[in-house]
Order: C-alpha cells, then sequence, then structure tokens
C-alpha cells in the first residue's frame, strides 16, 4: 500500500506500508491492503504504521511500527492508497515532557475558565490542542522506552 501524511509544514511521510492504525472520531481503524475505500475525520492522537523499507531515524519505532503524533486532519482510502492530511505532525516532540505537561495543565485551565463563557469554537480549538498535547506526551514516554 502506498502511504501519504502531510501537513502545513510539507510531506511527514510517503512510502510503501504493510499496514495503518489511525486515531479517528469513530476509534481507531487498521487500513490493510485493499481497504475499502473510506474517508473519515482523523483525530489527535498516535498514529502508527508499519513500513516496507526502514524510514529516516528521526521516526520512533515500536514493534516495527514508525510512530507519529497527528492533529486533527483527514484520511482517504482508496484501496492501496493512503492520504492523510492533518494540521499539524510530530515525528519526534521537540518540547521536554515538563513544559508539555505545563501547556496541557494551561490548556486544561483555559478551558475551564472557556467553559463558563460558554465559547464552543474556543473550547473545541483548545480541546484540540490539549489532545495534540497529550499525544506528544505519550510518544515522549514511547521514546523513552526505547532508549
Amino acid at each position: 500500500m502506498y502511504l501519504k501524511i502531510s501537513s502545513p509544514e510539507g510531506i511527514i511521510y510517503e512510502g510503501q506500508v504493510k499496514e495503518v492504525n489511525v486515531p479517528t472520531e469513530a476509534g481507531y481503524i487498521w487500513i490493510l491492503p485493499w481497504h475499502v475505500p473510506l474517508v473519515s475525520v482523523v483525530k489527535p492522537g498516535i498514529l502508527k504504521f508499519k513500513p516496507i523499507d526502514n524510514p529516516e531515524d528521526d521516526f520512533i519505532f515500536e514493534d516495527e511500527y514508525v510512530h507519529i503524533t497527528v492533529s486533527k486532519g483527514l484520511i482517504m482510502v482508496d484501496w492501496d492508497n493512503i492520504v492523510i492530511t492533518t494540521s499539524k505532525s510530530v515525528v519526534s516532540p521537540t518540547e521536554s515532557k515538563e513544559i508539555l505537561e505545563k501547556m496541557r495543565k494551561d490548556l486544561e485551565k483555559q478551558i475551564e475558565e472557556l467553559k463558563a463563557k460558554w465559547s464552543i469554537e474556543e473550547i473545541e480549538k483548545a480541546m484540540i490542542n490539549l489532545q495534540t498535547i497529550e499525544a506528544e506526551l505519550k510518544l515522549l514516554q514511547k521514546k523513552g522506552l526505547l532508549k
């Protein structure tokens, strides 16, 4: 199968893969060869895939799977072609665990304040950011387990 992951920063990954696991609004879905066509919303979380050839060293491997954090986006599957477009994607978190945890606490506080104002759009944006930070913390944890 051919997988292409892109964000506004550019192409994150492009190549042949054996399988893909994607966080969606309906839960995590596995994409295997000759998957039925679909379009779905990607939610913030950790996307993982098994490449046929090993990509660059920047990617985090665990049991032959590459792990990447993704924010909100779309996945389009057309049999053996998978295109994932996301608003943000992180191969290896650049922030420390402490900074990410502080960002998470600040966002949780901001969300509570926004709930009092009933600002639904702002709450949704903050929740997406919070979910993305939580995915980056999980990715850091995986990275720590590997080294």
